[in-house]
């Protein structure tokens, strides 16, 4: 799945 986290930037990492 996809996991974004949002606040003063965005990150967003690839899980399995």
């Amino acid at each position: 799945m996809l996991y974004c986290r949002f606040s003063i930037d965005i990150a967003c990492i690839y899980i399995l």
